[in-house]
């Protein structure tokens, strides 16, 4: 472990140049994700049809059983 952070203080330009080409590199890939790779963020909807007369009908049913 030594050797490297001899290596690494002995070769900074070197370090920085790398470090340079990740951050730029990982600019541009982030700038060129595809939409589709972010969640949805829309909440769910939940779209029920139903015939007036038979809930009416339902209703009162289940209200005069009461």
């Amino acid at each position: 472990m030594n050797a490297i952070i001899k290596w690494a203080l002995q070769n900074r330009l070197i370090i920085v140049a790398i470090a340079a080409l990740l951050l730029v590199w990982g600019a541009y890939v982030a700038l060129n994700l595809p939409v589709d790779v972010f969640p949805d963020l829309n909440k769910p909807a939940i779209t029920i049809l139903t015939e007036a007369e038979r809930t009416q009908r339902r209703i009162l049913q289940q209200s005069s059983q009461k």
